[in-house]
C-alpha cells in the first residue's frame, strides 16, 4: 500500500535561471503553485512573453508545502491530472495516474512541470506591490538567493496572481488539556510525522480530510 508514496521535495527546485530577472516582459505571474505554472504554460503556448516569481526555493505551492505523501486525491478530475501540461519528453507525460493518485504522484508531475518550465521562473523573488492599471503595470520585487537581496521593477501588461490566499495556513488545535498531554502530537501535513512509530500506541486523529485518512 506504500509503494510509491515517497517523494523527496528537493526535485521541485527547478535548475537555477542564470538570466537576471527582465526589466519588462508582457506577462508576470506571481505564484509557482499550480495555478500559476499551469496559466504560464497555458500563456506561452500562446505566445506570450511570461515570468513566474516564486518567493520559496521550490515550486509546487502549497502542494510543496502542506501536502503529506502518503494522502491521496482523486486524480479523475481535472483539477489534479496535469498529464496534458508536461513536455512530450516528460518520463510523467504518459505514467499511469491511479484514479485516486497519491500527493506524491502530483507532486512528481509538478516537479516535471516546474522543470519545463524553468527558463521562466525566477525562485526566491519576494514581490512588494503592483502599481498601475488597465494593461500598465510594475511589480515591485526583492531578489534573494545567493546574492545580495535587491528591489527589482518589472513592467508589464497584465499579472497572474496565483498565490491561493484563499487555502491560508493550516489551522492549530487548541484545547484545554494539551499542555498535560505527555505523548506524541503533531501535525499531520508535510509528512511531519513520517519515521514515528505507532507500534503499540494508543492514536486519537482529529479531522477526517486526506490527511486523517
Amino acid at each position: 500500500m506504500m509503494d510509491g508514496t515517497g517523494f523527496d521535495r528537493r526535485t521541485l527546485a527547478p535548475a537555477t535561471n542564470p538570466a537576471p530577472l527582465p526589466t519588462g516582459t508582457e506577462v508576470v505571474v506571481i505564484g509557482g503553485g499550480l495555478l500559476g505554472m499551469i496559466a504560464a504554460h497555458r500563456l506561452l503556448a500562446k505566445g506570450h512573453a511570461v515570468v513566474i516569481l516564486e518567493q520559496r526555493a521550490l515550486v509546487g505551492g502549497i502542494w510543496s508545502m502542506y501536502a503529506n505523501s502518503t494522502s491521496q486525491v482523486n486524480s479523475s478530475e481535472g483539477g489534479y491530472c496535469l498529464k496534458e501540461f508536461l513536455p512530450e519528453s516528460s518520463p510523467r507525460k504518459h505514467a499511469h495516474n491511479r484514479d485516486h493518485s497519491t500527493a506524491a504522484e502530483v507532486l512528481r508531475d509538478l516537479a516535471e512541470l516546474g522543470q519545463s518550465l524553468k527558463d521562466v521562473i525566477h525562485t526566491q523573488v519576494q514581490v512588494a506591490q503592483v502599481l498601475g492599471s488597465q494593461g500598465d503595470y510594475q511589480v515591485i520585487c526583492m531578489q534573494h538567493g545567493a546574492t545580495t537581496p535587491s528591489m527589482k521593477v518589472i513592467k508589464c501588461e497584465g499579472v497572474v496572481l496565483a498565490i491561493n490566499d484563499r487555502v491560508g495556513l493550516p489551522r492549530s488545535l487548541s484545547v484545554p488539556g494539551m499542555d498535560q498531554f505527555h505523548g506524541v502530537m503533531a501535525d499531520g501535513t508535510s509528512d511531519l510525522l513520517k519515521g514515528t512509530d505507532w507500534t503499540g500506541k494508543r492514536v486519537v486523529v482529529f479531522g477526517m480530510g486526506a490527511f486523517a485518512v
